[in-house]
């Protein structure tokens, strides 16, 4: 558990506490920072209506512009396997081969400049925002005006999808079936909760490798005893002398244990070890920052990170951030870690039988603040002094026995990203978990303070409470 020192973790009673940076980033607004929405939080109503009459005649001029030419042409960009221009972002994680996966770059006042679409067993495409005498600058134009104005996901998605059908003319790509193109917010008609774009900005490319290259996120996971020794399932005589496979609780609140199980298919014996949580225990997850310090990895304050970026900008320029820019929040999901689904965000549609409240923990996750109408949910919590944690469960209808016939026997991931949108780019600000099983309770596999290591002669013999890893 975190000391007075740390940072503290967020537990479900907290849901309902508003902390003073909660608060401020309300007020700030969302997805265009503590930039674009307090800037538009400040302006009276006639101001507004004034920015909604010239978005719209913006958006009918484009469109008719649009129309006149016939289709409106884009040239993809480069592909990204040449140089790329300074400061550019790398991908998010993977996500559904049936979603347009893409990333976003803007500068910093809400004009898009760069728009980068990720093509599964194919080259990445860049679109690059054109120069303003040039016609097909409308169209960006009009996209600007409808990410501005937009404040739901579904508004957005919308956006970026009548870019992209373009994009599959202009580039040579056969369009797939509408069905199929577009990003959907809804599965089986039950929300799904993903983020559906990183919000990112650049760096000078540089400061962008020497993150890269010197800092990343690990997430927690006491796995072995405090001598190394990794905890392992064991076969033990039951109460009638027969053997069976008995599970390793393990040290700390994520994963709970490590199981042994038959592995999927008629017919098959073979056992795999497999790490499981319970739906009925709570999830404690620690986040660390790490930096190698004569190639080792050791713990490193975030204020390190945010002080590299600080003094890449302006003090003019950083007056206008908000907390996303100017602190280290992280945000907490939950992927498929294997399987063609491997790195697809996990919703209540993948599900039997579907959870409650539609989400997959307890509670109810939601976007990140800038795709909620810059409203920080439970599962976008806080990173100080290089540390962060939170506290939740699983819905009870999040176990592996229940996922429907589309992703039978798949692992989980939990996955932490940072939001900070200077670091979301960057492959080290993402975190992942090792895969684990779901399943409702435990103790039918593993009992409180049993534990199993293999010893100097390779035999698993039991692990005491007094070789339990320490925090």
């Amino acid at each position: 558990m975190p000391t007075d020192g740390q940072a503290q973790a967020r537990t479900p009673s907290d849901i309902d506490d508003s902390s003073s940076d909660e608060n401020e980033r309300q007020s700030n607004g969302g997805p265009e920072g503590g930039q674009e929405g307090g800037q538009e939080g400040g302006q009276d109503d006639g101001q507004d209506d004034g920015q909604d009459d010239g978005q719209d005649d913006g958006q009918d001029d484009g469109q008719d512009d649009g129309q006149d030419d016939g289709q409106a042409q884009i040239q993809p960009g480069e592909e990204l396997d040449e140089e790329q221009e300074e400061g550019g972002g790398a991908a998010g994680p993977s996500v559904n081969a049936n979603r347009p996966d893409y990333d976003i770059e803007d500068d910093g006042n809400g004009a898009i400049q760069k728009i980068t679409f990720h093509r599964r067993n194919r080259q990445p495409v860049v679109m690059v925002r054109p120069d303003q005498d040039n016609d097909h600058h409308l169209l960006w134009r009009l996209l600007d005006a409808q990410r501005k104005g937009a404040r739901r996901k579904r508004e957005l998605v919308t956006a970026i999808n009548k870019a992209r059908d373009v994009l599959m003319t202009v580039s040579g790509g056969v369009s797939r079936s509408r069905t199929i193109a577009r990003i959907n917010a809804v599965t089986n008609e039950v929300p799904s909760p993903e983020p559906l774009e990183w919000w990112i900005k650049s760096l000078p490319r540089d400061l962008q490798a020497e993150i890269a290259t010197n800092f990343f996120l690990q997430i927690d996971e006491a796995v072995a005893d405090k001598h190394g020794n990794g905890y392992v399932p064991a076969r033990r005589p039951n109460p009638n002398g027969r053997p069976q496979w008995r599970g390793s609780m393990l040290g700390g609140k994520f994963p709970h244990a490590i199981v042994s199980v038959k592995k999927p298919g008629d017919g098959v014996t073979d056992r795999t070890d497999e790490f499981m949580c319970a739906t009925c225990n709570n999830i404690e997850l620690t986040v660390r920052l790490k930096t190698f310090v004569n190639g080792q990895p050791k713990d490193c304050s975030e204020s390190k990170l945010l002080e590299k970026i600080n003094s890449a900008h302006h003090l003019s320029t950083r007056s206008l951030w908000g907390l996303l820019e100017s602190k280290m929040y992280l945000y907490c999901y939950l992927e498929f870690a294997d399987g063609v689904d491997n790195g697809s965000p996990v919703g209540a549609y993948a599900f039997s039988k579907t959870p409650d409240s539609s989400g997959v923990f307890k509670p109810t996750e939601c976007p990140p603040s800038y795709l909620n109408d810059g409203k920080p949910g439970f599962y976008e919590f806080r990173m100080e002094r290089g540390q962060a944690s939170i506290e939740f469960k699983f819905q009870e209808a999040v176990t592996t026995s229940n996922l429907n016939k589309h992703y039978r026997n798949r692992l989980f991931r939990l996955v932490v990203k940072a939001i900070n949108p200077f670091l979301a780019g960057l492959e080290g600000m993402t975190a992942r978990s090792s895969p684990f099983m779901i399943k409702s309770v435990l103790h039918n596999d593993v009992k409180s303070n049993e534990r199993y290591v293999r010893g100097p002669d390779n035999a698993v013999v039991p692990s005491g409470p007094a070789d339990a890893p320490t925090a």
